[in-house]
């Protein structure tokens, strides 16, 4: 990096609003092709290589011009590595033909850290899904907007699937965090009836009826609103069973 100094720990922001935050300090003038870029390459492209034909044509489809694409890519090339220059940090690089991905241990990554929290730290280390994919991002052109849809779906689907398998019974969660994971999963997945139930155990154990009592209707609520169906035969009977276990106890 030359001569640049590293001023701080850097925080990539892609999951709900975007953003890049140093020294504690959200910065303004990021050029959105930096996290559009770094997304990309992240989740699309193995090895985290891709070409920059493919880039300019994903993020200008309706730049016919070959070479007017090409000074387009390059400025905001250019653009991000004054960013970059500026706050003493890397996370793309580019040479005549590719653009990549460098791993900076100053860079700390939401969507980065995400999916490698979900494939190696197993199901007793939190993990942090803290809204969709680049939330609030301006209208980016069909090609990548159709991707970036495509991508928001899929990673849902991944965290809903892994908080899931976590708060499972057959899985060794250490049980605080079992809970943590079911007020995540609802977070995302607001009909899932598993993360209730347990949630309710909860409130059962530690006496709070009125806690038992709310989660219970916020169950019923989303599955009316959401889906149009009523509260399941086992959510029924442990919400029964819950209130006769604690009335017997008084």
């Amino acid at each position: 990096m030359g001569n640049v100094q590293r001023s701080s720990d850097v925080f990539v922001n892609t999951m709900g609003s975007y953003s890049l935050k140093v020294g504690g300090q959200v910065q303004s003038g990021i050029p959105l092709s930096f996290f559009k870029i770094a997304v990309y390459i992240l989740l699309a492209v193995p090895g985290h290589v891709v070409s920059r034909d493919f880039i300019r044509y994903l993020l200008w489809p309706e730049v016919t011009d070959r070479d007017k694409a090409a000074a387009d890519l390059r400025q905001s090339l250019m653009r991000i590595r004054r960013v970059q220059d500026k706050f003493g940090f890397r996370l793309i690089e580019s040479n005549v033909s590719s653009i990549y991905l460098v791993e900076d241990e100053s860079v700390h990554w939401d969507l980065r850290d995400l999916l490698a929290d979900m494939k190696s730290s197993g199901v007793n280390q939190p993990v942090r899904y803290s809204g969709e994919l680049l939330a609030d991002l301006p209208y980016s052109g069909s090609e990548f907007e159709d991707w970036l849809s495509e991508q928001r779906q899929a990673l849902r689907s991944q965290v809903i699937e892994f908080l899931s398998l976590a708060i499972g019974i057959e899985h060794n969660t250490r049980p605080e965090l079992r809970y943590d994971h079911a007020r995540d999963l609802l977070r995302i997945d607001p009909c899932n009836e598993e993360a209730y139930r347990l949630l309710m155990i909860k409130a059962a154990s530690n006496r709070d009826l009125a806690q038992l009592e709310y989660l219970y209707k916020k169950c019923e609520h989303y599955l009316e609103t959401d889906l149009g169906i009523g509260v399941s035969l086992e959510t029924r009977m442990l919400h029964k069973g819950l209130i006769k276990a604690m009335t017997l106890e008084n």
